[in-house]
């Protein structure tokens, strides 16, 4: 937050900007009816929120025949949860991109039907995509974690950087699986509408 006030600062933008921190999880503090257009992209997933009180709430704030644009990481149609080497894949994906939490699909739209939402739109944006981007981390962050880890045993670096590293690349190939066999997306969007 601090980021971008001091960006707004910087860039003459101030005097046309309100920043305010607010919690998903809690009431927003907004009044009825106060804005014209919502988005966000990938938050329920990194921090496991109510999606029937958040899509209430997003609802509440968003001005008659306004439209509200999401999108998050769900669990596809494709994903068997009574198959273990899915639950792996997906598991190793929620490991690698810090999710909480993986909805199912029809989650999501139950719970943007309930709040009273009529969606206009709803798609994978990276069916193929996500794997590629995924698989360039991957050639960028294993080698690193190689070069950090070996300076970490000559005593160069810090325990703590080595740590980091290899959690955050560990199951990097089961996170793309996930990904190629149509398990999982971080990229599903949605275009709502609070009718008029």
């Amino acid at each position: 937050l601090r980021s971008a006030v001091d960006y707004a600062s910087e860039t003459g933008m101030s005097d046309k900007l309100d920043f305010v921190e607010a919690n998903y999880n809690k009431p927003l503090p907004f009044p009825d009816n106060h804005f014209d257009a919502l988005y966000y992209v990938q938050v329920i997933g990194g921090y496991g929120t109510d999606l029937s009180q958040l899509y209430k709430e997003a609802y509440r704030v968003l001005k008659p025949g306004g439209k509200a644009a999401f999108e998050d990481y769900i669990v596809l149609p494709k994903y068997d949860s009574s198959d273990a080497r899915q639950r792996r894949l997906v598991q190793a994906s929620k490991a690698v991109l810090g999710v909480v939490h993986y909805f199912l699909d029809k989650e999501f739209t139950d719970a943007l039907e309930g709040a009273g939402f009529e969606i206009l739109q709803r798609h994978n944006a990276s069916v193929a995509e996500q794997a590629k981007l995924l698989e360039r981390d991957r050639d960028f962050f294993l080698p690193l974690t190689k070069i950090v880890t070996t300076l970490n045993q000559m005593g160069v670096v810090p325990k703590h950087f080595a740590s980091m590293l290899l959690r955050m690349t560990e199951g990097t190939d089961d996170c793309i699986l996930a990904h190629k066999e149509g398990l999982v997306t971080g990229d599903i969007e949605t275009l709502v509408q609070k009718k008029a």
